[in-house]
């Protein structure tokens, strides 16, 4: 949404797109911040996907991710050498996830 002129269809322009792109929970509860903000502004869009966020993630989803990692165990028919390779690879993931302070 960078790059986005400010005006008077801007707002509902993009409630529009994101009710285009969204599916699901994440609609759905989308939706239901919409309903509540009133007017739809640039700033509600953004405070909506913000709530919507928050919602479906988890405080620290990097926590959660990093518990699963650790229980992970090897499939038999992978190298040790691949198997830690993409261990190494989720890892660096890590960073990408909201609210992960480091990796």
């Amino acid at each position: 949404m960078k790059g986005w002129q400010q005006g008077a269809g801007v707002g509902p322009t993009i409630f529009r797109n994101l009710r285009i792109l969204l599916q699901g929970t994440a609609l759905s509860r989308f939706e239901n911040h919409a309903s509540t903000i009133g007017a739809q502004t640039i700033a509600h869009a953004f405070s909506c996907l913000d709530a919507m966020t928050a919602e479906i993630f988890v405080l620290r989803p990097d926590k959660a991710i990093k518990k699963l990692i650790r229980e992970t165990k090897k499939p038999e028919n992978l190298s040790v050498n691949h198997y830690v390779n993409r261990l190494q690879v989720l890892n660096t993931y890590l960073s990408l996830l909201p609210g992960n302070i480091s990796p």
